[in-house]
């Protein structure tokens, strides 16, 4: 991601989505009408910091063109609210300059399906509100697959690097992000 957002000079905003969350055609209408209203520099781009779960068959019907992702909602057979909700991250909208203020995301603390992007929220909560689109609300759908965040041998230590920066006194969270916006403004130059 901060590859991306390097390499994307002319972007005053970036937008980081998960590839098995499906959009519904007005998401980028509500999405603008949220940033827009709220004067939100960084936002949540769906409800609530929730996504819907859609389960294996669904998951098929709109994969095979049977049923479109536009004609569904929360009440649709199929769809669910997730075990917890709150999490951080799936579909993230955030300017620019608030993204290199932060130093971007941190792949040298976390690899594969990790707790990469609520530590990214959680260091632009540090300095700026980060906002949900809930009027209008935007629903994401969360495509049925094989569960991952398991997978990563090493887990364990990514959930406590995230851990220790999230119950860190505010002037240390500040010193880090010091260190990782000179880190990363040695590539690029707001």
């Amino acid at each position: 991601m901060n590859h991306a957002a390097l390499f994307s000079v002319q972007a005053d905003a970036f937008l980081f989505h998960d590839l098995d969350c499906l959009v519904q055609r007005d998401f980028f209408v509500n999405l603008e009408k949220n940033i827009k209203d709220k004067g939100a520099r960084a936002i949540q781009t769906f409800h609530g910091r929730r996504v819907l779960y859609m389960d294996d068959n669904l998951t098929n019907l709109i994969i095979n063109k049977k049923v479109s992702v536009n004609d569904i909602n929360i009440l649709s057979p199929g769809v669910s609210l997730p075990l917890l909700t709150g999490a951080p991250g799936g579909s993230m909208y955030i300017k620019k300059n608030l993204f290199f203020d932060v130093g971007g995301f941190d792949p040298e603390l976390f690899s594969g399906n990790a707790p990469e992007d609520a530590f990214f929220w959680e260091k632009v909560s540090v300095v700026d509100q980060i906002h949900t689109c809930d009027s209008p609300a935007n629903e994401i759908f969360h495509m049925k697959h094989a569960i991952t965040y398991n997978n990563p041998p090493d887990r364990n230590v990514m959930a406590f690097m995230y851990n220790i920066f999230r119950e860190a006194p505010v002037c240390d969270k500040l010193k880090w992000l010091k260190a990782k916006r000179d880190l990363i403004n040695k590539y690029y130059y707001v």
